[in-house]
């Protein structure tokens, strides 16, 4: 599996919101895309990620 252009160990059965909680990234804080495509925060259970997606994270940061 590749997450932000780097390939990580991939384990069966996880979800976006896994692999989040891997990072410790807070779901309200951050935009996810699964091979190109959006994943609402909503679904960050309900998605299961395999061993060949591509996954972009990216964190919203505050500033003024």
């Amino acid at each position: 599996m590749i997450v932000n252009g780097k390939e990580v160990e991939f384990k069966p059965g996880m979800t976006v919101e896994d692999l989040l909680r891997g990072y410790h990234l807070h779901a309200c804080r951050v935009y996810v895309e699964v091979n190109s495509k959006v994943v609402t925060k909503e679904h960050y259970r309900e998605v299961l990620l395999s061993e060949d997606d591509k996954i972009q994270v990216t964190a919203f940061i505050g500033g003024g």
